[in-house]
């Protein structure tokens, strides 16, 4: 039964066509899931940064259950568990999301993961972002892409 809404269709092209393939295959090939736990955040100082104390705390985590940072391959039924920390982080734009990986964060200290994270938003701003920063990320934080 069609809607009794009405509208124009818009056809999907550039970033939202890519973000809507992108999606459909995560959709197909992952079962949702969602983690999440109560966090008391009271000791934090204002002004920090949000955005590197979450992926810090992504990489505390992956190292006690290491099993966060882990792909599973439907086709070889195996998990793969990863030692590097490549966070996938949102950037939203106008014409779409854009999700680039933050690299090696298990190495970085805050004000490098901070650089990298401007050096990201940058090179998405001007369109200029490396495809290869657009895949093989280990595990992504979501939802929190705004702040970033």
């Amino acid at each position: 039964m069609p809607s009794p809404l009405t509208g124009r269709a818009e056809p999907l092209r550039g970033v939202r066509r890519n973000m809507a393939r992108t999606m459909a295959e995560a959709h197909a090939q992952v079962v949702p899931t969602t983690l999440f736990d109560d966090a008391d955040i009271h000791a934090w100082q204002p002004g920090q940064d949000i955005t590197i104390r979450l992926l810090r705390a992504i990489v505390h985590a992956s190292r006690q259950v290491p099993a966060l940072n882990a792909h599973f391959d439907a086709q070889s039924q195996e998990r793969r568990l990863f030692d590097r920390v490549d966070v996938r982080l949102a950037v939203d734009t106008e014409d779409g999301l854009f999700v680039p990986a933050v690299r090696d964060c298990q190495v970085a200290d805050a004000a490098t993961l901070r650089a990298r994270i401007e050096r990201i938003r940058e090179q998405v701003r001007l369109r200029q972002i490396p495809p290869e920063q657009l895949r093989d990320y280990t595990i992504m934080l979501s939802n929190f892409g705004m702040y970033a």
